[in-house]
């Protein structure tokens, strides 16, 4: 019997990649924003600054594995549907819309809930100030995320042992006692792995309220 629900929503595939046939279009009608990711390793290209500090929460969430912006093209009824975001986090697969208070038409939300659910995927509105409320947040992991993208290719695994067991032994530190203020240049393995070790959540950094820098507070996670 067919669902008459998810009879109104085709898709050519359930397989995410990003959609977007058109990104000088989207240059000259909107804020567009490029960012190339560790989670999404292709160049990002999001139509809205909520989506683009949405993608920097996924990167920064240790639980979330993979995310792919503008992932899948559906129709529903006889209208094309771009939807923000796939994600897959603790193993279970997402699909998110952006939207101003939270705010989606019944009309798209209902027959692509009851689609989405029917492939094991869960469709969630998020509203645009729920993202903007962490902005900082947000920017902070992208210069974080920047710095791992162009530095990609230095081993820390050794840094990385140092730093958690620094840590382990002083747990109330500051970003200053983990990387040198004075040679960077020199020290950006340490960096790095200090980076990466917040990355995959073993380690955590105050940056919900203001600009990371060298007074910041970290801890070991745990």
């Amino acid at each position: 019997m067919i669902n008459s629900k998810t009879s109104k929503v085709k898709t050519d595939s359930l397989d995410p990649f990003q959609h977007m046939a058109d990104a000088k279009k989207i240059e000259e009608s909107c804020n567009c924003f490029y960012q190339k990711f560790i989670k999404f390793p292709d160049v990002g290209i999001f139509h809205s600054k909520s989506e683009f500090l949405h993608a920097a929460l996924l990167e920064s969430d240790p639980e979330v594995t993979r995310f792919v912006p503008q992932s899948h093209k559906f129709l529903i009824g006889n209208r094309p549907y771009i939807p923000d975001c796939y994600f897959v986090k603790n193993g279970k697969k997402y699909i998110v819309e952006l939207k101003p208070q939270g705010k989606f038409n019944p009309k798209k939300q209902i027959p692509l809930t009851a689609y989405l659910k029917r492939e094991n995927i869960e469709f969630l509105v998020i509203s645009n100030e729920e993202i903007l409320d962490r902005e900082m947040f947000a920017v902070n992991w992208l210069e974080i995320v920047r710095a791992l993208v162009t530095n990609s290719h230095i081993e820390t695994q050794n840094q990385e042992y140092k730093i958690l067991d620094s840590l382990s032994n002083s747990p109330e530190q500051q970003l200053g006692d983990i990387i040198s203020q004075h040679d960077r240049f020199n020290k950006m393995a340490h960096e790095i792995a200090f980076y990466r070790l917040c990355h995959k959540g073993e380690v955590y950094m105050h940056l919900e309220d203001k600009p990371f820098s060298y007074d910041t507070e970290v801890k070991i996670c745990g």
